[in-house]
């Protein structure tokens, strides 16, 4: 006979269920010097409407002006697409609008500079290929500048620059359980590639830190990339990793602390983070309460 805790347990989920929903929301902070591994501590929220998601931002400076990319999607479309809003010094953002859609889920909108044009590495996962975007007309225009990766299933993909070699970190190249706890690296001479595979891929297989989770940094002259920790749930914390070594034949890397959800004023999980200059973007999952129409809905 199932307990009377048990069934009052469950009753207690279902009508938390019916009167809030989760949500993917983003924030900002400035920190002109951020603290790892607690790290955010105030920020401002960029709120969606009831049943709209925001997620993985990254953020530029153009113009004397912030501006933040990130993935759209609905609950009742799962397939994401790319948006900006733009953010003042007060931390007040802009109207969100769109950017980049395809025919297929576009998340992860990973945007750099090099050799003055701005450059978009979008995940493409479900078109099975890495597609890099050049910034035709700023912000709204772009055009695709090529394939660097076909018949593939990573996700996430990270570039990072060093000393003229280009690293591209992602996870999957496997099955779906890669696709959480497996790091692949590949190197190359521009951000075109031709991109070779490391000699120990994958060079981290760790559900609590491999899967990308934003841009590396620096912090106190080190090199920090930040990993999703999915040991709970999808996406539920970010991992500080330390990179010790990097090179053609080897990769290390240190877990040097976590941001946990706790620390971000009650949300439920957090995947992606990123920084440019003294300001920091994050996603996290909160809940919402659901009014009378999306609940009829």
């Amino acid at each position: 006979m199932q307990s009377v805790v048990s069934i009052s347990g469950r009753i207690e989920t279902r009508l938390l269920c019916l009167a809030f929903a989760q949500q993917w929301v983003i924030g900002v902070c400035r920190e002109s010097d951020l603290r790892l591994p607690a790290g955010i501590t105030e920020f401002s929220v960029l709120e969606p409407p009831i049943g709209v998601h925001y997620a993985d931002p990254f953020i530029i400076f153009r113009a004397g002006r912030s501006y933040v990319f990130f993935e759209v999607w609905r609950d009742d479309d799962s397939k994401g697409s790319i948006w900006v809003t733009a953010l003042d010094a007060h931390r007040l953002w802009g109207c969100p609008e769109p950017v980049l859609e395809r025919p297929y889920h576009l998340s992860y909108p990973f945007v750099f500079d090099w050799h003055d044009d701005l450059y978009m590495l979008p995940e493409t996962q479900h078109n099975h290929t890495i597609e890099l975007y050049r910034c035709v007309k700023f912000p709204r225009q772009w055009e695709l500048a090529g394939v660097l990766m076909d018949r593939v299933d990573a996700v996430d993909t990270t570039l990072f620059e060093q000393n003229g070699r280009w690293w591209m970190f992602a996870a999957g190249f496997g099955d779906t359980a890669a696709r959480f706890r497996q790091l692949s690296v590949f190197y190359a001479d521009s951000p075109f590639g031709p991109w070779r595979p490391h000699s120990r891929n994958p060079v981290v297989d760790d559900l609590s830190a491999a899967r990308p989770a934003g841009r590396l940094f620096m912090h106190d002259g080190h090199l920090i990339r930040p990993g999703q920790d999915s040991r709970l749930r999808y996406g539920h914390s970010i991992a500080w990793n330390r990179v010790d070594i990097l090179n053609d034949g080897e990769y290390h890397e240190t877990c040097i602390g976590r941001l946990k959800p706790r620390l971000l004023d009650g949300w439920l999980a957090a995947h992606t983070f990123n920084q440019a200059g003294d300001w920091q973007v994050l996603d996290g999952k909160r809940l919402v309460r659901r009014t009378a129409a999306n609940r009829a809905a």
